[in-house]
């Protein structure tokens, strides 16, 4: 009979942080190559235009169908914006501030596909949190009939590094992979795929962004029209009721994790040979406390209620953020931060 064993892997998706980048000439021209495309291809740049952004969600549903929701994105610039997605009963609307944004929210966490789209819209905010990582050396590669150039991350945990391609010739992001590791549950994500890269001004935007989830498409974001300036720029700056001020720090920062209680593998989940991936939203408060805690992809009760049970401990580093200051009367300011984020716990199963 063959021994199994259990492991434990736990990471982090919006506050991850990877290895620090050493001097060495592989990570230096993959930071290069993650500004570049940064700079042609974020809708939300010091550069970005005042421009209209209209585009259609669809999520795959489990009875083969398909669900559509709307994005709207109101720009002026980075101080003056609005942004409203749609879907089903689902709303939720973010304005721009100094410092950050006012949301209203139809429900009081951030749904996982919403997790997964606010990564997937802006170039910035999918490769901004590896502008300082270290990198493998340059592949070249073949990626949809395009010419494509590939750096792969180091890892920091027991996940393997994300790979990163991009267009040879003008150095846009074109796909994004996230290997499964040995042993491990299917990922929540494959990878991610940006085409239809369309020139608007000096940017490079891509009208069509895929994510696959076991090699099908699980959610597409099809820009429909970029449009000229707000008609009403007044609108733009109108505050939604209801809305709370949540500061933006640089995508590039990240909580540092000070205490962490180790999650338990419930007997009864191992003797069920229960594995599986939970992500939990939650909120990191100013005082480095984890707050308002979801499950928002569930594996089984059992491992769901033991990844609650251990993350409501954790403490973290409370951070504050290169930005300019917040209102004095919102719940960033002054001083530390608070953020949303999603948290992933893996039980896995090795034989």
């Amino acid at each position: 009979m063959s021994k199994r064993t259990f492991a434990l892997i736990i990471f982090f998706l919006t506050i991850s942080a990877r290895t620090p980048a050493q001097d060495d000439p592989a990570s230096q021209t993959g930071q290069l190559m993650i500004g570049k495309a940064m700079s042609i291809g974020a809708l939300g740049s010091a550069d970005t235009p005042p421009m209209t952004v209209k585009a259609v969600i669809s999520i795959a549903q489990s009875n083969a169908e398909t669900a559509k929701g709307t994005y709207e994105m109101l720009w002026m610039s980075q101080r003056r914006w609005r942004q409203e997605v749609r879907f089903g009963n689902y709303s939720r609307i973010r304005v721009a501030n100094a410092g950050g944004y006012w949301q209203s929210s139809s429900v009081p966490f951030r749904p996982y596909f919403m997790s997964e789209l606010d990564k997937m819209v802006d170039v910035s905010d999918m490769v901004g949190a590896e502008k300082h990582a270290s990198f493998g050396k340059v592949q070249e590669r073949q990626v949809s009939n395009t010419h494509a150039r590939c750096i792969q991350a180091k890892p920091s945990s027991n996940e393997p590094g994300t790979r990163y391609c991009f267009d040879s010739v003008t150095g846009s992001l074109i796909q994004v992979d996230f290997p499964k590791p040995e042993f491990a549950p299917p990922q929540l994500v494959d990878r991610v795929e940006y085409d239809d890269i369309r020139q608007k001004g000096d940017k490079l935007i891509p009208f069509r962004v895929q994510i696959f989830r076991q090699d099908k498409v699980f959610m597409t974001f099809q820009i429909a029209e970029i449009g000229a300036a707000p008609a009403d720029p007044a609108a733009v700056s109108s505050l939604p009721p209801n809305s709370a001020f949540w500061p933006a720090c640089n995508p590039s920062r990240h909580f540092e994790l000070q205490n962490r209680v180790q999650p338990q593998y419930p007997e009864g989940a191992r003797q069920n040979h229960e594995s599986g991936r939970v992500l939990l939203y939650g909120v990191i408060e100013g005082d480095g406390t984890v707050s308002n805690l979801q499950v928002i992809v569930s594996a089984t009760p059992r491992l769901d209620a033991a990844a609650m049970d251990a993350v409501r401990h954790w403490r973290y580093k409370p951070m504050t953020c290169d930005v300019p200051a917040t209102p004095l009367d919102s719940p960033g300011a002054p001083g530390a931060v608070r953020m949303e984020t999603s948290i992933e716990v893996v039980f896995a199963l090795r034989h």
